[in-house]
Protein backbone atom coordinates (compact mmCIF):
# COMPACT_ATOMS: atom_id res chain seq x y z
CA UNK A 1 0.00 0.00 0.00
CA UNK A 2 2.69 2.47 0.94
CA UNK A 3 4.05 2.20 -2.35
CA UNK A 4 0.96 3.60 -3.94
CA UNK A 5 2.12 7.13 -2.31
CA UNK A 6 5.87 7.12 -3.26
CA UNK A 7 6.88 9.75 -5.42
CA UNK A 8 7.29 7.87 -8.30
CA UNK A 9 7.38 9.04 -11.88
CA UNK A 10 4.65 6.82 -13.15
CA UNK A 11 2.32 7.37 -10.40
CA UNK A 12 3.01 11.43 -11.30
CA UNK A 13 2.08 10.36 -14.74
CA UNK A 14 -0.88 8.64 -13.63
CA UNK A 15 -2.10 11.58 -11.27
CA UNK A 16 -1.76 13.91 -14.27
CA UNK A 17 -3.92 12.17 -16.73
CA UNK A 18 -6.65 11.64 -13.61
CA UNK A 19 -6.18 15.40 -13.23
CA UNK A 20 -6.65 15.96 -16.82
CA UNK A 21 -9.86 14.06 -17.36
CA UNK A 22 -11.28 15.26 -14.64
CA UNK A 23 -10.55 19.02 -16.10
CA UNK A 24 -11.56 17.77 -19.38
CA UNK A 25 -14.91 16.14 -18.01
CA UNK A 26 -15.93 19.30 -15.87
CA UNK A 27 -15.00 21.37 -19.35
CA UNK A 28 -17.69 18.80 -21.29
CA UNK A 29 -20.32 19.04 -18.70
CA UNK A 30 -20.14 22.95 -18.49
CA UNK A 31 -20.18 23.20 -22.47
CA UNK A 32 -22.82 20.43 -23.04
CA UNK A 33 -25.07 21.76 -20.09
CA UNK A 34 -24.64 25.55 -21.56
CA UNK A 35 -25.50 24.29 -25.07
CA UNK A 36 -27.97 21.68 -24.06
CA UNK A 37 -30.04 23.61 -21.45
CA UNK A 38 -30.31 26.64 -23.70
CA UNK A 39 -33.30 28.60 -25.38
CA UNK A 40 -31.80 28.54 -28.29
CA UNK A 41 -31.70 24.77 -28.43
CA UNK A 42 -35.09 24.00 -27.23
CA UNK A 43 -36.66 25.97 -29.80
CA UNK A 44 -34.63 24.77 -32.85
CA UNK A 45 -35.76 21.11 -32.10
CA UNK A 46 -39.71 23.12 -31.24
CA UNK A 47 -39.07 24.12 -34.85
CA UNK A 48 -38.22 21.01 -36.51
CA UNK A 49 -40.95 19.29 -34.61
CA UNK A 50 -43.60 21.54 -35.63
CA UNK A 51 -42.41 21.86 -39.29
CA UNK A 52 -42.02 18.29 -40.14
CA UNK A 53 -45.61 17.92 -38.63
CA UNK A 54 -47.15 20.99 -40.55
CA UNK A 55 -45.62 18.69 -43.30
CA UNK A 56 -47.50 16.16 -42.82
CA UNK A 57 -51.05 17.93 -42.07
CA UNK A 58 -50.82 19.99 -45.30
CA UNK A 59 -52.10 17.12 -47.26
CA UNK A 60 -54.54 15.78 -45.24
CA UNK A 61 -58.42 16.75 -46.25
CA UNK A 62 -60.11 15.35 -43.32
CA UNK A 63 -60.58 16.17 -40.05
CA UNK A 64 -59.77 12.45 -38.40
CA UNK A 65 -56.64 12.50 -40.05
CA UNK A 66 -55.44 15.31 -38.88
CA UNK A 67 -56.12 14.76 -35.50
CA UNK A 68 -54.85 11.07 -35.82
CA UNK A 69 -51.80 12.59 -36.71
CA UNK A 70 -51.85 15.06 -34.38
CA UNK A 71 -52.09 12.59 -31.39
CA UNK A 72 -49.51 10.22 -32.65
CA UNK A 73 -47.01 12.85 -33.01
CA UNK A 74 -47.89 13.36 -29.16
CA UNK A 75 -47.76 10.27 -27.62
CA UNK A 76 -44.55 8.70 -30.18
CA UNK A 77 -42.52 12.35 -28.21
CA UNK A 78 -43.82 12.20 -24.78
CA UNK A 79 -43.77 8.31 -24.85
CA UNK A 80 -40.32 8.39 -25.70
CA UNK A 81 -39.49 11.24 -22.80
CA UNK A 82 -40.83 8.82 -20.47
CA UNK A 83 -39.59 5.49 -21.15
CA UNK A 84 -36.19 7.34 -20.57
CA UNK A 85 -37.11 8.92 -17.82
CA UNK A 86 -36.58 12.58 -19.27
CA UNK A 87 -38.50 15.09 -16.91
CA UNK A 88 -39.97 17.17 -19.82
CA UNK A 89 -43.37 17.35 -22.30
CA UNK A 90 -44.23 18.18 -25.52
CA UNK A 91 -47.95 19.63 -25.69
CA UNK A 92 -49.91 19.62 -29.20
CA UNK A 93 -53.10 21.94 -30.05
CA UNK A 94 -54.46 21.82 -33.54
CA UNK A 95 -57.23 24.19 -34.75
CA UNK A 96 -58.84 24.05 -38.48
CA UNK A 97 -59.60 27.63 -40.12
CA UNK A 98 -62.26 28.46 -38.21
CA UNK A 99 -60.61 28.00 -35.16
CA UNK A 100 -62.33 25.26 -33.72
CA UNK A 101 -60.56 23.40 -31.38
CA UNK A 102 -59.77 19.78 -32.76
CA UNK A 103 -57.43 17.97 -30.96
CA UNK A 104 -55.30 18.91 -27.49
CA UNK A 105 -52.64 16.74 -25.63
CA UNK A 106 -53.80 15.09 -22.25
CA UNK A 107 -51.21 16.50 -20.82
CA UNK A 108 -52.13 19.65 -21.53
CA UNK A 109 -55.20 18.93 -18.52
CA UNK A 110 -57.24 21.33 -19.92
CA UNK A 111 -54.94 24.13 -20.38
CA UNK A 112 -55.12 26.37 -23.54
CA UNK A 113 -51.57 27.13 -25.21
CA UNK A 114 -51.03 30.58 -26.44
CA UNK A 115 -51.01 30.93 -30.52
CA UNK A 116 -48.69 33.64 -31.94
CA UNK A 117 -48.21 33.03 -35.81
CA UNK A 118 -44.34 31.86 -36.49
CA UNK A 119 -43.40 33.73 -32.89
CA UNK A 120 -41.82 31.68 -30.35
CA UNK A 121 -42.82 32.52 -26.45
CA UNK A 122 -42.79 31.29 -23.01
CA UNK A 123 -45.51 30.53 -21.45
CA UNK A 124 -46.43 29.06 -17.44
CA UNK A 125 -48.76 26.08 -17.20
CA UNK A 126 -48.58 24.40 -14.19
CA UNK A 127 -45.91 25.71 -12.61
CA UNK A 128 -43.81 24.39 -15.59
CA UNK A 129 -41.66 26.90 -18.12
CA UNK A 130 -42.89 25.95 -21.65
CA UNK A 131 -41.99 27.38 -25.25
CA UNK A 132 -44.59 27.96 -27.40
CA UNK A 133 -44.71 27.92 -31.23
CA UNK A 134 -47.68 28.24 -33.57
CA UNK A 135 -47.87 27.49 -37.39
CA UNK A 136 -49.90 26.98 -40.34
CA UNK A 137 -50.87 24.31 -42.76
CA UNK A 138 -53.28 24.69 -45.38
CA UNK A 139 -56.50 24.17 -43.09
CA UNK A 140 -54.94 23.81 -39.60
CA UNK A 141 -53.43 25.79 -37.35
CA UNK A 142 -50.99 24.07 -35.08
CA UNK A 143 -49.33 24.98 -31.97
CA UNK A 144 -46.42 22.29 -29.99
CA UNK A 145 -45.23 23.82 -26.70
CA UNK A 146 -42.02 22.11 -25.04
CA UNK A 147 -41.27 22.44 -21.38
CA UNK A 148 -37.40 23.01 -20.66
CA UNK A 149 -35.49 19.98 -18.91
CA UNK A 150 -34.80 20.49 -14.97
CA UNK A 151 -31.15 21.56 -14.44
CA UNK A 152 -30.83 19.25 -11.91
CA UNK A 153 -31.55 16.32 -14.15
CA UNK A 154 -29.63 17.16 -17.29
CA UNK A 155 -26.71 17.83 -14.98
CA UNK A 156 -26.85 14.36 -13.62
CA UNK A 157 -27.69 12.57 -16.69
CA UNK A 158 -24.51 14.79 -18.98
CA UNK A 159 -22.51 13.84 -15.79
CA UNK A 160 -23.17 10.07 -15.88
CA UNK A 161 -22.68 9.94 -19.73
CA UNK A 162 -19.66 11.51 -19.63
CA UNK A 163 -18.21 9.51 -16.76
CA UNK A 164 -19.00 6.27 -18.11
CA UNK A 165 -17.18 7.74 -21.76
CA UNK A 166 -14.29 8.64 -19.82
CA UNK A 167 -14.06 5.47 -17.51
CA UNK A 168 -13.71 3.56 -20.72
CA UNK A 169 -10.85 5.76 -22.46
CA UNK A 170 -9.09 6.01 -19.19
CA UNK A 171 -7.20 2.86 -19.45
CA UNK A 172 -7.13 2.82 -22.97
CA UNK A 173 -4.74 6.12 -22.60
CA UNK A 174 -3.18 5.68 -19.42
CA UNK A 175 -1.96 1.61 -20.29
CA UNK A 176 0.10 3.08 -23.30
CA UNK A 177 1.30 5.78 -21.19
CA UNK A 178 2.25 3.84 -18.21
CA UNK A 179 4.18 1.59 -20.60
CA UNK A 180 5.76 4.06 -21.87
CA UNK A 181 7.21 5.48 -19.39
CA UNK A 182 8.06 2.91 -17.52
CA UNK A 183 10.15 1.67 -20.98
CA UNK A 184 11.53 5.29 -20.65
CA UNK A 185 13.02 5.01 -17.21
CA UNK A 186 14.54 1.49 -17.91
CA UNK A 187 17.56 3.67 -18.96
CA UNK A 188 17.79 5.08 -15.71
CA UNK A 189 17.20 2.00 -13.74
CA UNK A 190 20.55 0.27 -15.66
CA UNK A 191 22.08 3.83 -15.53
CA UNK A 192 21.51 3.59 -11.54
CA UNK A 193 22.46 0.22 -11.31
CA UNK A 194 25.93 0.53 -12.91
CA UNK A 195 26.28 3.20 -10.45
CA UNK A 196 24.98 1.13 -7.28
CA UNK A 197 27.72 -1.73 -8.50
CA UNK A 198 31.04 0.40 -8.66
CA UNK A 199 33.24 0.03 -5.43
CA UNK A 200 33.11 2.94 -2.86
CA UNK A 201 36.92 3.97 -3.78
CA UNK A 202 36.06 3.83 -7.40
CA UNK A 203 36.41 8.03 -8.36
CA UNK A 204 36.72 7.00 -12.05
CA UNK A 205 34.75 8.39 -15.05
CA UNK A 206 31.95 6.65 -15.79
CA UNK A 207 32.34 5.08 -18.77
CA UNK A 208 28.87 3.50 -19.46
CA UNK A 209 27.61 4.67 -22.80
CA UNK A 210 24.72 6.37 -23.18
CA UNK A 211 22.73 6.98 -26.32
CA UNK A 212 19.27 8.56 -24.90
CA UNK A 213 19.71 12.82 -24.62
CA UNK A 214 17.62 12.70 -21.70
CA UNK A 215 20.72 10.78 -19.87
CA UNK A 216 23.63 12.67 -21.40
CA UNK A 217 23.25 15.77 -18.93
CA UNK A 218 23.24 13.53 -16.08
CA UNK A 219 25.82 11.70 -17.43
CA UNK A 220 28.14 14.67 -17.70
CA UNK A 221 27.04 16.28 -14.44
CA UNK A 222 28.11 12.92 -12.62
CA UNK A 223 31.64 12.59 -14.51
CA UNK A 224 32.24 16.51 -13.56
CA UNK A 225 31.14 15.27 -9.96
CA UNK A 226 33.87 12.22 -9.64
CA UNK A 227 36.62 15.02 -11.05
CA UNK A 228 36.01 17.18 -8.43
CA UNK A 229 35.65 14.43 -5.62
CA UNK A 230 39.27 12.92 -7.40
CA UNK A 231 41.02 16.19 -6.95
CA UNK A 232 39.89 16.61 -3.68
CA UNK A 233 40.66 13.52 -2.48
CA UNK A 234 44.39 14.11 -3.95
CA UNK A 235 44.24 17.10 -2.23
CA UNK A 236 43.09 15.76 1.23
CA UNK A 237 45.86 13.18 0.48
CA UNK A 238 48.38 15.75 0.16
CA UNK A 239 47.28 18.10 2.55
CA UNK A 240 48.18 15.61 5.26
CA UNK A 241 51.78 14.63 3.83
CA UNK A 242 52.37 17.43 3.94
CA UNK A 243 50.84 18.18 7.94
CA UNK A 244 52.69 14.96 8.82
CA UNK A 245 55.94 16.72 7.42
CA UNK A 246 55.30 19.81 9.06
CA UNK A 247 54.87 18.73 12.50
CA UNK A 248 57.88 15.76 11.82
CA UNK A 249 60.09 18.97 11.89
CA UNK A 250 58.84 20.73 15.37
CA UNK A 251 58.11 17.34 16.67
CA UNK A 252 61.85 16.45 16.27
CA UNK A 253 63.14 19.52 17.45
CA UNK A 254 61.34 19.04 20.47
CA UNK A 255 62.45 15.67 21.21
CA UNK A 256 66.07 16.68 20.32
CA UNK A 257 66.11 19.85 22.77
CA UNK A 258 64.47 17.70 25.41
CA UNK A 259 67.43 15.17 24.93
CA UNK A 260 70.25 17.88 25.54
CA UNK A 261 68.05 20.06 28.14
CA UNK A 262 68.16 16.75 30.47
CA UNK A 263 72.12 15.89 29.35
CA UNK A 264 73.25 19.71 29.95
CA UNK A 265 76.04 20.22 32.35
CA UNK A 266 75.49 24.53 32.73
CA UNK A 267 73.34 26.47 32.99
CA UNK A 268 73.49 28.35 29.26
CA UNK A 269 73.33 25.38 28.49
CA UNK A 270 69.89 24.53 29.75
CA UNK A 271 68.81 27.75 28.95
CA UNK A 272 69.41 27.53 25.53
CA UNK A 273 67.94 24.08 24.80
CA UNK A 274 65.10 25.34 27.15
CA UNK A 275 64.52 28.79 24.50
CA UNK A 276 64.94 26.41 21.78
CA UNK A 277 62.21 23.53 23.19
CA UNK A 278 59.78 26.56 23.51
CA UNK A 279 59.96 27.94 20.30
CA UNK A 280 59.87 24.22 18.70
CA UNK A 281 56.16 23.70 21.28
CA UNK A 282 55.24 27.11 20.26
CA UNK A 283 55.52 26.65 16.18
CA UNK A 284 54.37 23.33 16.61
CA UNK A 285 51.28 24.65 18.92
CA UNK A 286 50.84 27.55 15.73
CA UNK A 287 51.01 24.35 13.23
CA UNK A 288 48.16 22.63 15.27
CA UNK A 289 45.87 25.74 15.70
CA UNK A 290 46.04 26.62 11.95
CA UNK A 291 45.02 23.13 10.84
CA UNK A 292 42.24 23.07 13.27
CA UNK A 293 41.33 26.21 11.80
CA UNK A 294 41.15 24.92 8.28
CA UNK A 295 39.09 22.00 9.60
CA UNK A 296 36.89 24.35 11.12
CA UNK A 297 36.29 26.39 7.67
CA UNK A 298 35.30 23.15 5.60
CA UNK A 299 32.96 24.53 2.80
CA UNK A 300 30.49 21.61 3.37
CA UNK A 301 29.71 22.66 7.11
CA UNK A 302 26.64 24.94 7.94
CA UNK A 303 27.45 28.20 9.06
CA UNK A 304 25.51 30.61 11.32
CA UNK A 305 25.09 34.62 10.46
CA UNK A 306 24.92 36.84 13.03
CA UNK A 307 24.63 40.44 14.08
CA UNK A 308 28.57 42.33 14.82
CA UNK A 309 30.21 45.24 14.69
CA UNK A 310 33.02 44.21 12.46
CA UNK A 311 35.33 47.49 13.73
CA UNK A 312 35.22 46.52 17.11
CA UNK A 313 35.87 42.65 15.87
CA UNK A 314 38.95 44.22 14.09
CA UNK A 315 40.23 46.34 17.14
CA UNK A 316 40.16 43.36 19.46
CA UNK A 317 42.08 41.90 17.26
CA UNK A 318 45.10 44.39 16.33
CA UNK A 319 45.17 44.68 20.65
CA UNK A 320 45.67 40.70 20.11
CA UNK A 321 48.44 41.09 17.98
CA UNK A 322 49.79 44.64 18.81
CA UNK A 323 52.37 42.92 21.27
CA UNK A 324 54.19 40.92 18.74
CA UNK A 325 54.43 44.20 16.37
CA UNK A 326 55.97 46.31 19.09
CA UNK A 327 58.21 43.73 20.02
CA UNK A 328 59.70 43.69 16.02
CA UNK A 329 59.27 47.81 16.60
CA UNK A 330 56.48 47.96 14.10
CA UNK A 331 53.52 51.08 13.13
CA UNK A 332 50.12 49.82 13.11
CA UNK A 333 47.94 52.49 11.59
CA UNK A 334 43.86 51.49 11.66
CA UNK A 335 41.38 53.54 9.54
CA UNK A 336 37.55 52.33 10.33
CA UNK A 337 35.08 53.73 11.11
CA UNK A 338 33.53 53.89 15.05
CA UNK A 339 31.13 51.09 14.89
CA UNK A 340 29.97 48.56 11.49
CA UNK A 341 26.91 46.72 12.16
CA UNK A 342 26.55 43.94 9.60
CA UNK A 343 25.58 40.63 9.19
CA UNK A 344 28.36 38.27 9.25
CA UNK A 345 29.80 34.35 10.17
CA UNK A 346 32.17 36.07 13.05
CA UNK A 347 34.83 32.51 13.30
CA UNK A 348 35.31 32.60 9.78
CA UNK A 349 35.60 37.38 9.57
CA UNK A 350 37.70 36.19 12.82
CA UNK A 351 40.09 34.15 11.06
CA UNK A 352 40.96 36.50 7.56
CA UNK A 353 41.29 39.08 10.42
CA UNK A 354 43.96 36.93 12.47
CA UNK A 355 45.61 35.46 9.94
CA UNK A 356 46.39 38.69 7.25
CA UNK A 357 47.59 40.32 10.59
CA UNK A 358 49.41 37.83 11.72
CA UNK A 359 51.41 37.18 8.16
CA UNK A 360 52.06 40.97 8.11
CA UNK A 361 53.49 41.24 10.90
CA UNK A 362 55.54 37.74 11.39
CA UNK A 363 56.97 38.41 7.51
CA UNK A 364 57.99 42.45 7.69
CA UNK A 365 61.09 42.90 8.93
CA UNK A 366 61.51 45.71 12.35
CA UNK A 367 60.69 48.83 11.94
CA UNK A 368 57.77 48.01 9.61
CA UNK A 369 54.86 50.54 8.86
CA UNK A 370 51.10 47.75 8.70
CA UNK A 371 48.34 49.98 7.42
CA UNK A 372 44.78 47.85 8.18
CA UNK A 373 41.32 49.73 6.45
CA UNK A 374 38.15 48.44 7.11
CA UNK A 375 35.03 50.22 5.60
CA UNK A 376 31.51 49.24 3.50
CA UNK A 377 30.26 50.34 0.52
CA UNK A 378 26.47 50.07 -0.37
CA UNK A 379 26.55 46.12 -0.81
CA UNK A 380 30.19 44.85 0.29
CA UNK A 381 32.60 44.90 3.42
CA UNK A 382 36.49 45.80 2.21
CA UNK A 383 39.50 45.24 4.69
CA UNK A 384 42.70 46.29 3.55
CA UNK A 385 46.02 45.00 4.94
CA UNK A 386 49.19 46.56 3.00
CA UNK A 387 52.67 46.73 4.58
CA UNK A 388 56.20 48.05 3.34
CA UNK A 389 57.91 44.09 3.67
CA UNK A 390 59.71 42.37 0.99
CA UNK A 391 56.61 41.83 -0.57
CA UNK A 392 55.92 38.28 -2.85
CA UNK A 393 57.81 38.17 -6.30
CA UNK A 394 55.29 38.11 -9.24
CA UNK A 395 55.94 34.31 -10.18
CA UNK A 396 54.82 33.14 -6.78
CA UNK A 397 51.84 35.26 -6.20
CA UNK A 398 49.69 32.70 -7.81
CA UNK A 399 50.89 30.14 -5.48
CA UNK A 400 50.68 32.13 -1.92
CA UNK A 401 47.44 30.69 -1.28
CA UNK A 402 48.19 27.11 -1.38
CA UNK A 403 48.39 25.42 1.59
CA UNK A 404 52.14 24.29 3.37
CA UNK A 405 53.86 27.01 0.77
CA UNK A 406 56.58 29.53 1.91
CA UNK A 407 57.80 32.61 -0.23
CA UNK A 408 61.82 32.52 -0.78
CA UNK A 409 64.02 34.22 2.25
CA UNK A 410 61.05 34.64 4.27
CA UNK A 411 60.69 33.26 7.81
CA UNK A 412 61.33 29.85 8.16
CA UNK A 413 59.34 29.58 11.32
CA UNK A 414 55.75 30.11 9.36
CA UNK A 415 53.45 27.41 8.25
CA UNK A 416 52.62 28.52 5.36
CA UNK A 417 49.35 27.86 6.27
CA UNK A 418 48.20 31.42 6.75
CA UNK A 419 47.22 32.51 3.73
CA UNK A 420 45.16 29.10 2.72
CA UNK A 421 43.13 29.66 5.81
CA UNK A 422 41.77 33.44 4.92
CA UNK A 423 41.45 31.55 1.13
CA UNK A 424 39.26 29.21 2.88
CA UNK A 425 37.53 31.53 4.94
CA UNK A 426 36.68 34.02 2.50
CA UNK A 427 35.01 31.33 0.09
CA UNK A 428 33.27 30.36 3.12
CA UNK A 429 32.14 33.76 3.18
CA UNK A 430 31.54 34.24 -0.46
CA UNK A 431 33.63 36.77 -0.55
CA UNK A 432 36.95 37.65 -2.68
CA UNK A 433 40.70 38.92 -2.35
CA UNK A 434 43.28 40.20 -4.26
CA UNK A 435 47.35 41.22 -4.17
CA UNK A 436 49.09 44.03 -4.92
CA UNK A 437 52.07 46.15 -4.22
CA UNK A 438 51.71 47.62 -0.82
CA UNK A 439 52.91 51.12 0.92
CA UNK A 440 55.27 53.17 -1.35
CA UNK A 441 54.85 50.25 -4.24
CA UNK A 442 56.85 48.14 -1.83
CA UNK A 443 55.42 44.55 0.52
CA UNK A 444 52.18 43.61 -0.02
CA UNK A 445 48.33 44.73 0.14
CA UNK A 446 45.64 42.23 0.39
CA UNK A 447 42.33 43.55 -0.12
CA UNK A 448 39.41 40.86 0.87
CA UNK A 449 35.76 41.85 -0.28
CA UNK A 450 32.65 40.23 1.34
CA UNK A 451 28.89 40.55 0.19
CA UNK A 452 26.82 41.58 2.79
CA UNK A 453 23.89 40.06 1.36
CA UNK A 454 22.76 36.80 2.50
CA UNK A 455 24.17 33.48 1.22
CA UNK A 456 22.51 31.50 -1.58
CA UNK A 457 19.48 29.44 -0.49
CA UNK A 458 20.62 25.70 -0.29
CA UNK A 459 19.43 23.72 -3.75
CA UNK A 460 15.88 22.54 -4.07
CA UNK A 461 14.72 19.50 -3.56
CA UNK A 462 13.69 17.13 -6.37
CA UNK A 463 9.90 16.40 -6.02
Amino acid sequence: MNSLFRPTLIRRVVLALLAAFSLVWLLLLAVMFTTGNSDTELDAGLRVVASELRNTLVPLKSTEEAVAATQTVSNLINGIYRHNDIPSLMLFQLYDQDGHLLYRSTQAAGQVLNQQASHIQDQQLQGRRYRVHTVTASRWTLTVAASQVDAGWMLQSLAEDLTLYLLIAFPCIALPVWIAVRQGIRPLRQFSQFIAARSIDDLSPITLPVRHEELKPLHHALNQLLDQLRLKVAREHSFVQDAAHELRTPMAVIAAQAHVLTLAATPSERQEAKQQLEHAIARCAHLVQQLLQLARLDPAAPQTLRQLDAAQLLRQEIALQAPKAFAKQQELALDTPDHLPCQLAESAFQCVIHNLLDNAIRYTPQGSHIDIALQQTQQSLLLSVRDDGPGIAAEQQDMVFERFHRGQHLDSSGSGLGLAIVKQAIQRLGGQITLEAGLQGKGCCFTVSIPLSAPGAPPPTLR
